[in-house]
């Protein structure tokens, strides 16, 4: 290990000849560098938990000794989401089967959300929520395009992980609206940043009266949406519980302009999802997973491969369904994780 030393330099009267001397003394510090190192690098590995936990304004109100009073916002966009039929496949599968699927799920929804203007704010069981539009002075109309295209990615995402009682593929139902809220933290022990309103109930009303795999919104955010190049199908009137009847619309497909980044968004979840699964396989002692492409983490047969592998089609219309992107990575993710494969061979 490297070596530090202090020397000091104090000056003294020599007795002998009565000048001024320079008393040179050496003084080994290593130990006192050591573990200032670590102390740093705890310090940094607290601050990035923290502020994985909490929005960054927050944070600094928190390290002031101050607290966090309820704040008002005039429009956000806020997204639910939630497993199809969790009930049955946890009703039908072990508890930590069960666990290690929603640390998988969420993994791949927090390393997608990075790719997209979105602030995670909960997860609740299956259920996984979000908003954009928190900041003083942020586009709204913008903050939903970044919802709304990061939804058509966790329903993509989603599926490269499999229910462990019937080895299908997680599908997902996402709801979006947008509208007044507040925001706070509340507690003193283990404080959480949450999200209180109608329109945050709205939300969740809306993804559970949507559709596996498909992207449920209110009507004013269809119509933005649409008027943004959204490929937008109007649903109509729905009964809403508590809520009454709402005017809700399916958002078909992402724009043309969003696809690039959805696929770059999935290819990073990839990676992240094997280094997690790489992690769960060392610590029982096993073979690590390979990665060559995306259908390395599936265990369906090829005939199923076949059928649920197509990207998105360039001539879709409005009408067409969204069909998950499921191709070959990147080159050169694909190029990463192969090196990946190699070193741990």
């Amino acid at each position: 290990r490297q070596e530090w030393y202090a020397v000091t330099l104090t000056p003294t009267l020599d007795p002998a000849t009565g000048k001024v001397a320079t008393l040179v003394s050496e003084h080994d510090i290593s130990l006192l560098k050591f573990s200032e190192a670590l102390l740093r690098e705890e310090q940094t590995k607290n601050e990035t938990l923290l502020y994985s936990m909490l929005p960054e304004d927050v944070v600094a109100k928190l390290r002031q000794g101050r607290r966090v009073r309820g704040k008002h916002h005039r429009n956000v966009c806020v997204l639910f989401a939630d497993v199809c039929d969790f009930t049955v496949m946890s009703a039908n599968s072990p508890p930590q089967k069960v666990c290690d699927l929603l640390d998988n799920l969420f993994s791949i929804f927090d390393t997608i959300s990075q790719y997209f203007g979105v602030v995670k704010l909960d997860t609740i069981g299956d259920c996984y929520m979000l908003g954009a539009g928190l900041d003083d002075g942020e586009d709204i109309d913008k903050a939903t395009s970044e919802v709304i295209d990061m939804a058509f990615a966790m329903i993509q995402g989603a599926a490269m992980v499999l229910c462990p009682h019937d080895k299908s593929r997680v599908r997902i139902r996402v709801g979006v609206h947008r509208g007044p809220l507040i925001s706070g933290v509340v507690g003193l022990r283990m404080p959480q940043f949450t999200v209180f309103g109608d329109t945050v109930n709205t939300a969740a009303r809306i993804e559970s009266l949507g559709a596996a795999g498909r992207v449920h919104a209110s009507r004013e955010v269809g119509n933005m949406l649409a008027e943004q190049g959204y490929y937008v199908d109007h649903r109509g009137v729905v009964e809403a519980k508590g809520l009454g009847e709402l005017q809700t619309s399916w958002i078909v497909n992402p724009k043309r302009e969003s696809e690039q980044r959805i696929r770059t968004a999935l290819d990073a979840a990839v990676l992240a999802l094997q280094d997690l699964l790489d992690v769960r396989r060392r610590e029982k002692h096993t073979e690590p997973v390979s990665a060559v492409g995306w259908m390395d983490l599936f265990d369906g047969d090829e005939d199923e491969e076949e059928e649920t592998t197509r990207p998105l089609n360039p001539n879709r219309t409005v009408s067409e369904p969204f069909m998950p992107y499921f191709g070959s990575m990147s080159p050169a993710t694909d190029r990463l994780s192969a090196a990946r494969r190699a070193s741990v061979l």
